[in-house]
């Protein structure tokens, strides 16, 4: 039998698992904002950051003996993601600009390694924003995320595109005039989602 705890409780699991695949399934089955997500899983002890790999998923239960679970709700997932990507924004639009400014002065060693942590900086952001998407996906702020966030990737595909072509006043215009632009509505579009989350928790 699978020993198992969620948040530190024994909990029974259903009869008929036989992976922790189908175990991973069992425990996220409910939908909605306030569904359960796995957020974390240790075996027999052992972190197991890649828990939801092809590889992992196929691991039988019986070989896995103690299975340690940590279940959030997609409210408070999507709050602290939302938490972080806004802390974020402030120091994103002031690298743009500090980055800007060297591609104008034509100060291009300095430029380039701003460029480059911009970058850096910028994905680690769209994918956490990216995340949010996907746990409110069905809600109000479904199509409102996926539309904000092809804006993003093509202000992102066109400073690519002037990087590539070495035209370097166009990448300082991109990174000025486009996305340091957009980084208001970003933190105010995540503070909308945060809100509502919040209120679902209350509620």
């Amino acid at each position: 039998m699978t020993n198992c705890t969620v948040n530190g409780r024994t909990r029974g699991v259903q009869e008929g698992l036989k992976t922790w695949g189908d175990l991973l399934l069992w425990l996220e089955r409910a939908e909605g904002p306030d569904r359960s997500i796995v957020s974390a899983v240790r075996f027999q002890g052992v972190d197991e950051p890649s828990f939801r790999t092809a590889a992992a998923c196929g691991r039988a239960l019986t070989a896995l003996g103690g299975i340690d679970v940590e279940l959030s709700t997609a409210s408070e997932l999507v709050a602290s993601a939302a938490i972080t990507v806004i802390e974020g924004l402030e120091p994103l639009a002031l690298a743009a600009q500090a980055t800007a400014d060297a591609f104008r002065r034509h100060d291009l060693g300095p430029a380039h390694r701003t460029l480059a942590e911009f970058v850096g900086t910028f994905h680690a952001l769209a994918r956490l924003t990216t995340a949010i998407d996907g746990l409110v996906a069905g809600t109000l702020f479904d199509a409102d995320a996926r539309a904000f966030l092809a804006r993003l990737e093509e202000r992102f595909q066109e400073l690519i595109d002037a990087a590539g072509n070495e035209d370097w006043i166009s990448v300082a215009d991109v990174l000025e005039y486009e996305i340091a632009e957009m980084v208001p509505e970003w933190a105010a579009f995540l503070r909308d989602i945060d809100r509502c989350c919040a209120v679902r928790r209350v509620s």
